[in-house]
């Protein structure tokens, strides 16, 4: 690999047959002249993963800082409903952590 080429994955997802929805990864090579190498990683058949308004907005509050207990506080519920909720959100945007929930929602612009 040359000194200027740098290691780039995407996540693509498509929407086939009858809305299904299909995501993969793709690790590419990108070097001077355009993309050198690029191989799939990781393909999956993606669930309805819309998240509802309320999942959108307790999202934002998470992604400007607040824990699940102030969250709760600001929504009129408790921790452990958060709790639950940000369950149904990883699941949804297929990710393991509040930080990678934040990430993703961010560049997919699904929060600000």
């Amino acid at each position: 690999m040359s000194r200027n080429a740098r290691h780039v994955t995407l996540e693509v997802v498509c929407t086939v047959d009858q809305g299904t929805r299909v995501a993969f990864d793709v690790s590419c090579v990108m070097a001077a002249g355009g993309i050198r190498m690029a191989e799939r990683t990781r393909v999956a058949i993606v669930e309805d993963q819309r998240l509802t308004p309320h999942e959108i907005r307790l999202l934002q509050l998470v992604a400007e800082g607040h824990s699940y207990k102030t969250a709760a506080a600001v929504l009129g519920s408790s921790s452990h409903t958060v709790a639950f909720h940000m369950k149904h959100i990883y699941t949804k945007l297929q990710v393991h952590s509040k930080t990678e929930a934040v990430a993703k929602a961010l560049r997919q612009h699904i929060v600000s």
